[in-house]
């Protein structure tokens, strides 16, 4: 509604503190009231007319992409709306030019003929349909890519006089110029009457030292205690198929694919486990538990992080900083929106605390919206999502083999904080079927 219409006084205030004080203005000026002050220089203008769809509005720089949603808003004719088909071709504009998993901001206002749209596809009527959708998705897809190279986002080419090779005109009858010579000596042999001599690399007290003994014993992999094969019924999951860590043969190997997920040949068939939502999992119960151990240690940073945060961000991190404590961050608030990170969690996998902090808050606002989701595991999903393994890293042997054990020591191995299956089994039986 604020941003729908900010010719429109707006005031919001939370527990008796105010949170947000928009005076009336431009739709620049409101982005910057609800998103914070340095939102002013991260948007570059967009705007195109067309007689299907007028589109208007403003798109964030690839580079201040985030990793979680919550920054991306069209509106048809000042009424919110979703589209995930326009939301695709405002990605499409961006290809090549984002980091990997990151979704950039854009604030787009669609005005457009009523008559051209259908508001009855969906009962909350917060999705449309236009009636040439084909021509709005290609609107909206070059509106956007022509906004981030007409504020020079996109890398061009560069066709400068500075960088040119100059070239001489030939005017009339003039002669050409002559072709340089290069004068050189043919029968030149530069190994004629030398020999070559192998230089001598030996250092005397080479003879003199002993070789290292049983050096061989650095390369042999050795079988665990741990590894042979145990009984045991275990969790089930999707299709019967039995997730126990017994299942592993005694001689384990993991590998690899994509570095998405994890790979391992158990007595069934073979397992296949996401690496990120496997990591989520056991990060989640981990920190469940340091809630109630105590604080846990920080990693304090040599230079301490400063961001800006919008007013209801800083709403959000005054009432979860106790608990951020315990899982250790140490984070102090200034004024205007400041917040200092002085340290974060020492076994966090994620380098960024900026990175996790913004992806904390975007979580926890996300989980605000199931009511069965208590504080305390909020939090802990928060920080389990923060902190886990991302896609597209690389593992070694042996933190997939870490990876696996603690995953299978957890309470609910099969599935992540928010639901989702982590493993699943191909049976030998489905494998031969694909090659029968």
């Amino acid at each position: 509604m604020a941003l729908a219409h900010p010719e429109i006084r707006f005031n919001l205030t939370h527990n008796d503190q105010e949170v947000y004080r928009l005076p009336a203005g431009n739709h620049r000026q409101r982005i910057a009231g609800l998103f914070g002050k340095h939102y002013n220089q991260n948007l570059v203008s967009v705007e195109t007319d067309t007689s299907i769809v007028t589109v208007k509005g403003y798109a964030g720089k690839p580079e201040n992409a985030r990793r979680s949603a919550g920054e991306q808003f069209f509106f048809v004719n000042n009424r919110f709306i979703r589209h995930p088909y326009l939301h695709r071709a405002v990605l499409e504009a961006y290809h090549g030019l984002l980091p990997p998993e990151t979704l950039p901001a854009y604030f787009i206002y669609l005005t457009a003929d009523p008559a051209t749209i259908d508001v009855n596809i969906h009962p909350t009527k917060t999705e449309v349909k236009f009636e040439d959708e084909r021509s709005v998705w290609q609107i909206m897809l070059a509106s956007v890519r022509e906004a981030l190279g007409r504020f020079n986002v996109v890398p061009s080419l560069d066709f400068g006089p500075e960088s040119a090779v100059e070239i001489p005109v030939i005017i009339g009858n003039t002669a050409p110029p002559p072709v340089p010579q290069i004068e050189f000596e043919h029968t030149f042999n530069p190994f004629e009457g030398t020999e070559y001599q192998r230089p001598e690399t030996k250092w005397q007290w080479d003879a003199e030292r002993n070789p290292p003994r049983d050096w061989e014993s650095l390369f042999t992999i050795t079988t665990r205690s741990g590894d042979k094969d145990e009984s045991g019924s275990g969790d089930r999951i999707s299709g019967g198929q039995s997730a126990d860590a017994g299942e592993v043969t005694g001689q384990r190997r993991f590998f690899q694919v994509k570095n998405r997920y994890i790979m391992c040949h158990v007595i069934s068939g073979i397992m296949m486990i996401d690496q990120k939502r496997a990591h989520e999992r056991v990060l989640y119960e981990k920190y469940l538990a340091s809630l109630d151990d105590g604080p846990k240690p920080a990693q304090i940073s040599l230079f301490p992080v400063e961001v800006e945060l919008n007013p209801a961000d800083m709403v959000i991190i005054e009432e979860i900083a106790g608990q951020l404590r315990m899982l250790g961050f140490e984070i102090t608030t200034g004024r205007e929106g400041i917040v200092t990170i002085t340290g974060h969690p020492a076994a966090s996998r994620n380098a960024s605390p900026l990175s996790m902090l913004e992806t904390i808050i975007a979580e926890y606002k996300h989980s605000m919206e199931d009511p069965a989701i208590g504080e305390r595991e909020r939090i802990a999903l928060s920080m389990a999502r923060a902190s886990a393994i991302q896609y597209g890293t690389p593992l070694t042997d042996t933190e997939m083999e870490e990876l696996f054990d603690m995953l299978f020591a957890c309470s609910l191995p099969n599935y992540s904080p928010s639901g989702k299956i982590v493993m699943s089994i191909i049976t030998l039986e489905e494998l031969d079927r694909r090659f029968s």
